[in-house]
């Protein structure tokens, strides 16, 4: 899409809500298109990590004029409620999970109580008939799609905000509506299937048999990706190669940094270590690795931010990204740094 803001003030009229979700580094984007949809008479639901996690700052400032509700932590059972809420004209306070403005003229937002993690079975597969935009997303010039296997993380990395979403909770999704699902991706067009789950290698033995049930399935044609630690790929040869059988072709890795002092300082344990093992791995079974280094850590000088480069040259990783480390809202990190 060459204009996104272009293409929702398009298509914006005749909504009467619209919803926008968004991570700290989009959070000002969003800003910008809640503008382009309260312009054209909507009102506006801003959900996902920052939103949630500084929804008290968000409704206690000017950004809240353009935010009408804040869907706080998963969003489904929420969002729900408040259209039916809105269209039986019905009272907002006993919706969990809700922040909203009282009356029109509160400058500042009522935050709801929390809404407890939804169980697996409440969650329900998407709905792609519904999309506005159903062509454009590829990769590797073919046409991808999203395919969530699991919900959540039981690690503690620092920089991470996975956690104060879902707590530590690591929730898994019947491997029947996964197939089920990536069948229904690709009735939809999908020729490539992303899975986005927070830690799809906290369970070794279930990835194996999701691969083995791809395989049974007969959906090897389609390529698969998706990010996982080093130490859960490096775990297991066996894993890696019924990845292979079953079309994987893209992996990223969170190796996240050579030096030991910042590993410590990321909450997190000997990812260098696992790396090299992971990489090979991977790469036996022509699997694309990109990998994700960490740099500008509080002690970080020049040396530091090489040792990430020479790293990566090392392990031979596909497409290395170089991050900038960030300390998001709510994070022990930014805690630690404030």
């Amino acid at each position: 899409m060459k204009n996104h803001r272009e293409y929702v003030s398009r298509v914006v009229n005749g909504y009467d809500l619209v919803g926008l979700t968004a991570m700290s580094f989009q959070y000002q984007e969003a800003l910008a298109l809640a503008s382009i949809a309260k312009a054209a008479g909507a009102q506006t639901v801003f959900g996902g990590y920052h939103p949630t996690l500084a929804c008290q700052e968000i409704g206690e400032s000017a950004d809240s004029k353009l935010i009408d509700y804040i869907v706080r932590g998963e969003g489904e059972a929420t969002w729900r409620e408040l259209v039916a809420a809105k269209l039986e004209g019905r009272s907002l306070k006993e919706i969990l999970g809700l922040s909203y403005h009282q009356d029109q003229d509160g400058e500042k937002m009522v935050h709801n109580p929390p809404r407890p993690l939804l169980k697996v079975e409440e969650i329900k597969t998407p709905l792609r008939d519904s999309r506005l935009i159903r062509k454009g997303f590829s990769s590797f010039e073919i046409p991808i799609d999203s395919v969530e296997t699991s919900r959540g993380c039981t690690q503690g990395c620092k920089f991470c905000s996975i956690h104060l979403m879902y707590g530590r909770h690591f929730r898994r999704f019947p491997i029947e509506r996964v197939i089920a699902d990536i069948r229904d991706a690709e009735a939809h067009g999908a020729g490539s299937i992303f899975f986005p789950d927070d830690n799809i290698t906290l369970d070794v033995k279930r990835l194996e048999r999701l691969c083995e049930a791809i395989i049974e399935a007969g959906l090897t044609h389609l390529r698969y990706k998706t990010q996982a630690s080093a130490s859960g790929i490096a775990s297991s040869k066996s894993l890696v190669d019924k990845m292979g059988k079953a079309g994987f072709d893209g992996v990223f890795l969170g190796v996240e940094s050579a030096s030991r002092r910042n590993l410590q300082f990321l909450g997190k344990g000997r990812m260098s270590d696992d790396a090299e093992k992971a990489v090979q791995y991977l790469h036996d079974n022509n699997i694309i690795v990109s990998t994700g280094l960490i740099g500008g850590n509080p002690d970080d000088d020049r040396e530091d931010l090489w040792e990430n480069f020479h790293l990566a040259r090392r392990l031979k990783v596909d497409f290395p990204i170089f991050y900038i480390s960030t300390p998001y809202p709510g994070t022990q990190m930014r805690e630690e740094l404030a």
